[in-house]
């Protein structure tokens, strides 16, 4: 241990006098704090640690220059076979769970904070701190040519940290100590008191053993006269097994002979079967032919019986197919006569179905011409303002969010004078476009008149709305419209309000919105204003 201690301050010596070489090259200010923080996770390790995460060290404040002396000095080294990286720390948000984390000077005064966000890391601060506050310290005097390791032993065993008895030589306080060697004493007690209860145990074992092996000793003597009463036991059984193979042979004799009388009387026996036999199979021949014999005399009576019936049954028969082509005749003409009413019937009612498709198909389409813009196929003004009205009615009563927009195609004066007419409609048409593909399917919009617009949105809250705004606005802006190879840019305007308790038609609703409108005109166009009340 004293020689790992001796090396130790030998390199922390070599370190804050920032004399010394590393590959070959001036080890600097920032290469020496490198190796510091380096030395601090080589001896202040956690109780419980994951063996395959690398060390990422999160350095809080801007300071570049040690960031990249650190991971130039790390780029080769492994602790505890893991690699070491160093990186700052943006956003004071930040959760990712860092290893180190490394105060700079100017970042001390947010130590407690800091401490709550990282529960778990080994902070490192780059400057002198309250005692209370304080885990590791790296304290350098003003000329940046020494560098002094502090450390608060009773923080990092609480944050679940060990120290190694080298850094806490090294770096720990007066009482840091005391503490260190009172719990090597108390250890010592207990390898002592350990080592006491092992030679108790020893003792207690050597005389089992001594008692074992006097055990051993008498059940040996036992056991050899065991073995003579078992040889003269071997021998009387031996003369008893010789005794018994002579009965057994003896046994094997009689058995033979009475296996002999038994296939004798077998014999004898299947030889009387047999005969019986032949008798039985006479006699039942002789039943059979009897049997075959008044079977065909009974066949003979049946069939001029049923030669009889069928003379009779025949002749019935005959009559009764004359009065049934009859009953045919008459079959057939009362049947010919209802397929045609039948196809008179379907050919009138097939007429009916196809003049109410027809009717059903008119009305739909006097319906879509009534509620249709012809031009973009919206909704055009009548028919929007009826819906938008029974959809304000319904979140009214509901108590659910709505939203109201209105659109204006910007310049849009300027396109018809330039370019015409029917490019003004082509523009009004691919504007329109771009409203159906990103709403809603239960959302309406409709033209209210040339290119200003309108759109409910049902069950969405603000933040939704002014989401879909802003992507329609954008989708609009970047629609790519050329006339002779020139391009024409369009992009509209957007004024959207929310559905108030105090609105109780969609007109107050719509005014809101197009006051919003007029302020995203003087806006400079292209842009969305949001009114709320």
């Amino acid at each position: 241990m004293f020689k790992r201690l001796r090396s130790l301050l030998i390199i922390f010596a070599v370190c804050s006098s920032l004399a010394a070489k590393a590959d070959h090259q001036p080890l600097t200010y920032h290469r020496a704090k490198a190796h510091y923080i380096v030395e601090v996770i080589k001896h202040v390790t956690p109780k419980q640690e994951d063996k395959t995460t690398p060390f990422v060290i999160g350095i809080i404040g801007k300071d570049a220059n040690l960031i990249k002396a650190f991971n130039h000095y790390t780029a080769e080294l492994l602790i505890r076979n893991k690699k070491l990286t160093m990186k700052s720390i943006k956003d004071t948000g930040d959760r990712f769970p860092y290893a180190v984390v490394l105060l700079s000077a100017r970042k001390l005064r947010s130590i407690e904070e800091i401490n709550k966000q990282y529960p778990n890391a080994l902070i490192i601060s780059d400057g002198e701190v309250i005692k209370k506050e304080q885990m590791v310290s790296l304290i350098s005097n003003a000329e940046h040519t020494s560098i002094k390791i502090t450390l608060n032993r009773e923080n990092i065993v609480k944050r679940g940290y060990k120290i190694s008895n080298s850094m806490l030589n090294f770096a720990g306080t007066k009482e840091d100590l005391s503490i260190q060697l009172k719990e090597h004493d108390a250890q010592m007690k207990k390898q002592e008191s350990y080592l006491k209860s092992l030679l108790s145990d020893v003792v207690s074992k050597e005389k089992q053993l001594n008692d074992l092996n006097q055990f051993l000793i008498n059940k040996s003597k036992i056991l050899e006269q065991t073995q003579q009463d078992l040889s003269e036991k071997t021998l009387q059984l031996r003369q008893s097994q010789t005794q018994l193979k002579e009965i057994q042979q003896q046994r094997q004799e009689m058995q033979q002979e009475v296996e002999d009388i038994r296939k004798n009387i077998q014999q004898q026996q299947s030889l009387i079967l047999s005969k019986q036999a032949e008798v039985e199979e006479q006699e039942r021949h002789a039943q059979r032919l009897h049997a075959q014999i008044e079977l065909n005399r009974s066949k003979l009576e049946s069939q001029l019986a049923e030669l009889a019936e069928q003379d009779r049954v025949i002749a019935i028969k005959e009559q009764t197919i004359s009065n049934q082509r009859i009953l045919l005749y008459v079959a057939i003409s009362v049947t010919v006569i209802f397929l045609i009413l039948a196809f008179f019937l379907l050919h009138i009612n097939k007429l009916r179905k196809k003049a109410n498709a027809e009717l059903i198909s008119l009305n739909e389409q006097l319906y879509y011409l009534a509620t249709t813009d012809s031009m973009t196929k919206l909704f055009n003004r009548r028919h929007f303002l009826e819906s938008a009205q029974t959809q304000v009615i319904q979140m009214q009563r509901t108590n659910s969010p709505c939203v109201v927009l209105m659109m204006d195609i910007d310049n849009f004066k300027t396109i018809n004078d330039t370019y015409g007419h029917a490019v003004g409609d082509q523009a009004i048409i691919d504007v329109a476009d771009v409203f159906l593909k990103n709403l809603r399917k239960y959302d309406i919009v409709g033209r209210l008149g040339g290119e200003e617009f309108a759109m409910v949105l049902t069950s969405c809250q603000i933040d939704k709305a002014k989401q879909i705004a802003e992507r329609i606005r954008e989708k609009v802006a970047q629609l790519s419209c050329k006339v002779n190879g020139t391009p024409i840019i369009l992009t509209i305007s957007i004024g959207l309000t929310p559905l108030t308790e105090e609105d109780k038609d969609v007109e107050s609703v719509l005014q809101r919105a197009d006051k919003a409108l007029y302020k995203a005109k003087d806006a400079g166009r292209n842009t969305l204003v949001i009114l709320e009340n």
